[in-house]
């Protein structure tokens, strides 16, 4: 089986340790350096050949990825996680922009279902 981008943010994910404190804010840990030592360290703990390492720089490079956190916060959003880590960069970032425009096209709908119910509420409230 093939590696995807999916398990590449799984490992980024551990690797910085997102997670809720007490007061249920996300968190975690970066090194926020543009040497990205978690991304290089899933590179090489996993034997990727460096024109696949090259080709996933570039995505990553193209898509905000700038430190390990910022591969997990601006890069995979609306990423699909299935796609194989051995595909061709421009046909991975095709379809990651299909999938942001997706995410974003929810995210847009569910804002607005939220305030209709507020003016609705406010409406009640009013009367």
């Amino acid at each position: 089986m093939s590696l995807t981008y999916g398990d590449l943010f799984d490992f980024l994910e551990k690797k910085t340790n997102f997670h809720k404190d007490e007061k249920g804010n996300t968190r975690w840990d970066c090194t926020a350096t543009a040497e990205r030592p978690h991304l290089h360290e899933f590179f090489s703990s996993n034997s990727i050949d460096p024109e696949t390492q090259e080709r996933i720089l570039k995505v990553i490079n193209e898509t905000g990825g700038y430190c390990d956190c910022e591969i997990l916060m601006n890069t995979a959003f609306g990423f699909p996680r299935d796609i194989p880590l051995s595909e061709p960069s421009a046909d991975v970032l095709a379809k990651r922009l299909e999938g942001a425009k997706a995410a974003n096209k929810e995210r847009t709908r569910l804002r607005r279902n939220k305030l209709q119910q507020e003016r609705r509420r406010k409406r009640v409230e009013q009367k």
